[in-house]
């Protein structure tokens, strides 16, 4: 984007002076998408010969170009978001029927954690605040009932 935010010309994989390589603003989590590849569109069923390729432990993904690349991550990160915040908040509730809450607050505070991380990855300000205020009181209701 030529706007100078953080998904820009500068980090972009198809900037020739970038020689292929994404910021990490384009990666899915920690893993960087291979550009200017075969690949067959899970979007729309195109076969470009530089399509983008995606390797995750979900398995490979392809994609005509960019936008469709960026649609489909971004869909999928704040689906994974949501599981990690239902895994949170299941940690939290089972805290309060264990003999030893401790694993489950940790657990409880990663899941969060990995969430608010995502959330902070597609630049949704609210929800990471909305996660961060939640990882909090489950932090408070910790140190005040089960210490």
């Amino acid at each position: 984007m030529p706007n100078g935010g953080p998904d820009n010309c500068a980090t972009c994989g198809f900037n020739r002076s970038n020689e292929g390589r994404w910021g990490p603003r384009s990666w899915f989590g920690s893993v960087a998408p291979e550009t200017g590849v075969q690949a067959a569109c899970v979007v729309c069923g195109a076969e470009p010969s530089d399509g983008i390729a995606l390797t995750i432990a979900e398995g490979s993904f392809g994609f005509c170009g960019r936008e469709h690349y960026l649609a489909w991550r971004e869909t999928n990160r704040i689906a994974q978001m949501r599981k990690l915040t239902a895994a949170g908040e299941q940690a939290y509730s089972e805290m309060y029927d264990s003999y030893s809450p401790a694993g489950l607050y940790s657990d409880a505070k990663d899941f969060f954690r990995s969430a608010m991380g995502i959330a902070s990855e597609l630049e949704l300000t609210d929800e990471e605040n909305q996660l961060r205020a939640r990882r909090e009181h489950v932090h408070a209701v910790f140190r005040s009932q089960f210490r």
